[in-house]
């Protein structure tokens, strides 16, 4: 199959959009499938078959970046499917070039947007307005694709409360021959009993003050906090003079299978989760995790398997699960790891691929009956 992908988050951005459409584009490949991507110029230099759109930079959220319309008929020849990963700037221009040309189009779900308009300038008198207006534009543009992908049932069921129809539960897959148990070189680095941690953006939702407040609590731990993103500096001074918090900044990703397998525990306090892919990318390499009982991390952590579910903002409930892990930690590593193995990439691919012929074929045959 000929795949036309859309997108506005791509590298250099590093979160967990951008990786699994980098990764499902390779995984595609491999399996004889030719894709494209197309995404909002930046500073990336682009590689083979993925497409830059000119776009200009969004003001009040670093990195983004939004699409401007573009001649792309050349591009798109001979294309199957086009799968638009995003409602706004890239995915309106997907749905274009679906209409003009007659391409049947998919959609997948990533992130809640409604989640991030404390971002904008005077969010406070703009969220009343603007969260409607979102979600009737999202009901449109999903509504107009022959399906859309949820990564969890959680966020299925989010989709289909707000009126979105042919919602398909497709996770996003877990790396297993990238990530599994490794050396722990961040042990090496770190003298303590136990290393608690996590990695990903550091962004408001993602709620990491609950890992600040219990680090005090974990007298025989270091806490360690891997990545970057709009909450950095936020988070560093709430962290101020707590002496066994140690911010890591940004790993590169070859380096977070050791950064994984290092930790006793990962906690992922999000408020904010379609799946919590870093959760069991953690997983995979046998570590459990301590996560908010929010979203889908309450369905991504299964009690007493790889992890533990606790209340958001509760420092003492969080504290005792931290503990309950250590307490179980090898049976845990085990259990954690086949988990992860249902989670594979290889399954995801394979669902993914069945998913483009059916709507190739619903296309087809519509067009028939037309």
């Amino acid at each position: 199959m000929n795949i036309a992908i859309f997108t506005d988050t791509y590298f250099p951005q590093i979160n967990g959009v951008t990786y699994t459409i980098s990764l499902w584009k390779e995984e595609l490949e491999k399996r004889g499938h030719k894709v494209k991507v197309f995404f909002p110029k930046s500073s990336y230099s682009p590689k083979q078959n993925e497409i830059e759109i000119k776009s200009i930079s969004l003001p009040f959220y670093n990195g983004y970046r939004i699409g401007l319309p573009t001649k792309l008929n050349k591009y798109l020849k001979n294309t199957d499917t086009i799968h638009t990963h995003t409602p706004f700037s890239l995915g309106m221009i997907g749905a274009y070039y679906s209409k003009k040309l007659n391409i049947p189009r998919i959609s997948s779900y990533h992130t809640p947007p409604e989640d991030y308009i404390d971002y904008l300038p005077g969010s406070s008198i703009l969220k009343f307005p603007l969260i409607p207006i979102y979600r009737f534009w999202e009901r449109k543009f999903m509504n107009t694709s022959l399906g859309v992908t949820a990564p969890s049932k959680t966020a299925k069921l989010e989709l289909e409360d707000k009126g979105i129809d042919n919602v398909f539960v497709l996770e996003n897959g877990v790396d297993t021959d990238f990530f599994f148990p490794t050396k722990k070189t961040f042990k090496e680095k770190f003298e303590a009993n136990h290393l608690i941690g996590y990695s990903g953006r550091h962004s408001k939702e993602k709620n990491l003050i609950d890992l600040i407040n219990v680090a005090e609590k974990l007298k025989d731990a270091e806490v360690l906090i891997a990545g970057d993103g709009p909450y950095k500096y936020e988070y560093e001074e709430m962290a101020d003079g707590i002496e066994n918090i140690h911010f890591l900044g940004f790993l590169d990703r070859e380096e977070l299978p050791s950064f994984y397998s290092s930790l006793d525990v990962f906690v992922f306090p999000s408020l904010a989760e379609t799946q919590g892919l870093v959760g069991l990318e953690a997983n995979a390499c046998g570590t459990p995790i301590v996560g908010a009982r929010e979203k889908a991390l309450k369905e991504t952590i299964i009690e007493g398997v790889n992890g533990y579910k606790y209340e958001a903002n509760n420092i003492s409930d969080l504290y005792n699960k931290i503990k309950l892990c250590l307490d179980k930690e090898e049976e845990l590593e085990e259990k954690s790891k086949k988990l992860a193995e249902k989670h594979s990439i290889e399954n995801a691919i394979k669902k993914l691929v069945n998913h483009y012929k059916r709507v190739i074929k619903r296309y087809e045959t519509k067009k028939l009956l037309n």
